[in-house]
């Protein structure tokens, strides 16, 4: 690890301060490793040009839209699994018969469904983006547990 060589001193009222404490306790961190962590964050997007606004994502909103994206995903997937056996069943000479309409019909309708959804996600995120808020909890570990007194 890299020598620190740098001090910073801030002064800071007490509820500041015992957030300070309370933020480091509950990822296990003392003060200075969790300011050390707070510069590291990914803070550098800035929204119209305004230097005191920011973004970072609701790690509850974030993880719904991880999960509704993994879903898209598989769903594009087995779509165009099945357009694939299709167009290989095709290429070997047989011919377009009803299973493989039905199939081909399933697999479009999934496309269509994934697109809209994307579009939907995208919105939500535009949104996350316009509401300006700040929220590190997606940092945050749970408190170690002390070891009980002796």
């Amino acid at each position: 690890m890299e020598e620190k060589t740098h001090t910073i001193t801030c002064r800071l009222d007490e509820p500041d301060f015992q957030k300070l404490k309370s933020e480091a306790a509950a990822m296990g961190l003392n003060t200075s490793d969790y300011i050390r962590l707070l510069t590291r964050l990914p803070i550098e997007y800035k929204i119209d040009d305004d230097p005191d606004s920011f973004v970072i994502i609701d790690p509850r909103a974030q993880g719904i839209m991880d999960y509704q994206l993994r879903k898209q995903g598989i769903l594009l997937n087995q779509a165009t699994h099945a357009l694939n056996t299709i167009a290989l069943k095709i290429r070997h000479g047989s011919e377009l018969d009803a299973e493989m309409f039905r199939m081909m019909k399933k697999a479009t309708g999934s496309i269509d469904e994934v697109c809209k959804r994307l579009a939907d996600l995208k919105q939500d995120s535009e949104t996350l983006v316009k509401s300006r808020k700040l929220y590190l909890d997606i940092y945050r570990r749970k408190p170690k547990k002390q070891a009980p007194s002796r």
